[in-house]
């Protein structure tokens, strides 16, 4: 069906490029905001119904060697586009420009591609330039892993990112994830009555995108539950689930408590504060949103209370969220509880923490173990992933700054540049945010950025 589909784009691909001219319109430029709207409806209409990366790498494939260009498709799907220097330029510092492409954000990602694209037709002199299209899957970023290590030596970087627009980011976070465990007893009830809190539908997403009014659902119950305990409200935890993903925010959770009856009228009372909290503080953000308590059936087994007295106070004690801000109230660390469940013998959560800078997140890591000791939790590093960051002496973020009047910032967003930069340590690169709303003066940047330097590096005559 894909070879199909991918048949039909190329001839769709074939006569586009039949009403233009060949090659690349250097001596006239083309109309950059017009050229990037046509490539990108042209492909959101071309990848109706793609469901291989595969076909969006043959499209970007044929589309440069329509133009002539020196083009060629890994084993990764990376479509790499080599952009010849300009006569006499041959021996300037090549320059690549990089974006990802993911069926999963297929639309977003396809804003850098068609500025890629369309810069491609109006550049003029230039050192060698590389545009790469680099395919990954959620976080996983497969094109750049696999990607030639001959294309990341002696060049500099840019990539394209669509989450900060206007920007240029010249870091991204350092991440680690712990699991942190506690073994638990099950006990016969002693209480009488059974609830279950529930909160569901939250609009989720990756915990490395920072969201403005986007609330965990897992702490959301935890600090419920540790305002009836610091009440003096009598109950026993059955258990407590939440989140599907470690590396996303929790879109659910669910405790169940059994109660004394003395305490019922209390329990209601304090669910319905807590429920009208939540309304004011998310009812726009969070629109889909249910929390609700629910009368159930008594289970069979609960948490013996010294369990649910330390998961409560670890629950309620464990930052989530942002932890710290420069002096310019910028944010530099946050952290992510994404994930909690409860089985017969053990009780499991993990937390993600980012931190731009490396100092702070050796202070988060102290702080969580303080945190695990105190309510007697076991805990371990299971994954991390290292930052990046413009290199002392490197140029590159500079001198783009200075000749676009772009600022620079570090972000937490994931991204291919800790990649690239682990695979070579050495390297310049920096990412530019874009976006179609101001994209024919990120698009000219680019170009702005490609020949200046050109200029600056060219032999004198």
């Amino acid at each position: 069906m894909n070879k199909i589909i991918a048949a039909i784009l190329i001839m769709i691909l074939s006569v586009a490029m039949m009403t233009g001219c060949d090659g690349f319109p250097n001596e006239n430029k083309v109309d950059i905001e017009q050229s990037i709207y046509d490539e990108y409806e042209s492909m959101i209409d071309a990848f109706i119904g793609v469901d291989e990366i595969s076909v969006v790498s043959d499209y970007l494939l044929q589309w440069a060697q329509s133009y002539q260009l020196d083009a060629r498709k890994d084993r990764f799907n990376n479509v790499i586009v080599q952009h010849p220097a300009s006569s006499g330029l041959e021996d300037g510092k090549p320059v690549v420009i990089e974006c990802g492409i993911s069926l999963q954000d297929l639309e977003n990602d396809l804003r850098p591609v068609a500025i890629m694209l369309t810069a491609m037709k109006n550049l003029k002199d230039h050192n060698q330039v590389t545009f790469l299209f680099a395919p990954y899957e959620g976080r996983d970023y497969v094109g750049a892993k696999g990607i030639a290590e001959s294309l990341l030596t002696e060049i500099k970087l840019i990539n394209l990112n669509t989450y900060a627009p206007n920007m240029v980011t010249v870091s991204g976070a350092e991440s680690a994830v712990y699991s942190m465990s506690r073994n638990i007893d099950l006990v016969d009830p002693s209480y009488q009555i059974a609830y279950e809190i529930k909160i569901n539908g939250l609009t989720g997403g990756y915990s490395d995108i920072i969201k403005s009014k986007n609330p965990n659902a897992i702490k959301t119950l935890g600090n419920f539950l540790a305002t009836c305990k610091s009440g003096g409200m009598l109950f026993e935890l059955a258990s407590f689930t939440g989140g599907e993903n470690i590396g996303m925010y929790p879109v659910a959770a669910s405790a169940i408590i059994v109660i004394n009856q003395n305490d019922e009228t209390s329990l209601n009372n304090r669910f319905e504060k807590a429920l009208k909290s939540f309304q004011d503080n998310y009812s726009e953000s969070q629109p889909q949103f249910s929390y609700t308590l629910t009368q159930i059936g008594r289970p069979q087994k609960v948490l013996s209370h010294a369990d649910s007295d330390h998961i409560v106070s670890f629950l309620y004690t464990l930052f989530n969220g942002i932890y710290a801000k420069s002096e310019t109230e910028n944010t530099v660390a946050i952290s992510n509880l994404g994930m909690i469940s409860t089985s017969e013998s053990n009780f499991e959560a993990f937390l993600t923490m980012r931190s731009l800078d490396p100092a702070i997140l050796l202070t988060m890591q102290s702080d969580l173990s303080v945190i695990c000791n105190l309510n007697e939790f076991s805990y371990s590093m299971i994954s991390g992933n290292a930052g990046w960051r413009q290199l002392p002496g490197k140029s590159l973020a500079k001198e783009f700054s200075e000749i676009t009047g772009v600022k620079t910032a570090g972000y937490f967003n994931e991204s291919q540049c800790a990649v690239y930069q682990d695979r070579n340590r050495d390297i310049e690169i920096i990412s530019y945010g874009v976006d179609l709303v101001d994209c024919e003066k990120q698009c000219n940047n680019l170009i702005q950025y490609i020949e200046t330097t050109t200029l600056s590096e060219a032999p004198a005559q």
